[in-house]
């Protein structure tokens, strides 16, 4: 049979969870927090500003938890 093993997920992991990840979701998160926000509350939307407040500090923070996540897991295990 013909399975991923461990260390092969780590390894798809990690090319999922790389570099590129962190740049793309560290993007969203501050496009969401710089350009959408502000436009919301211009335009009197301050329910749908709270949130993309705190989706872009969600996106900010996941995207380096799963980086980091996964260098751990790759180098260490």
């Amino acid at each position: 049979m013909g399975g991923l093993n461990i260390f092969e997920m780590a390894h798809v992991l990690s090319l999922v969870f790389s570099g590129w990840w962190l740049l793309v979701t560290w993007f969203m998160g501050v496009w969401s927090l710089v350009v959408i926000n502000p436009a919301l509350q211009q335009r009197g939307l301050i329910r749908e500003a709270e949130l993309a407040f705190f989706g872009g500090w969600f996106w900010i923070g996941c995207g380096l938890l799963t980086f980091a996540l996964s260098y751990i897991f790759v180098r260490y295990f």
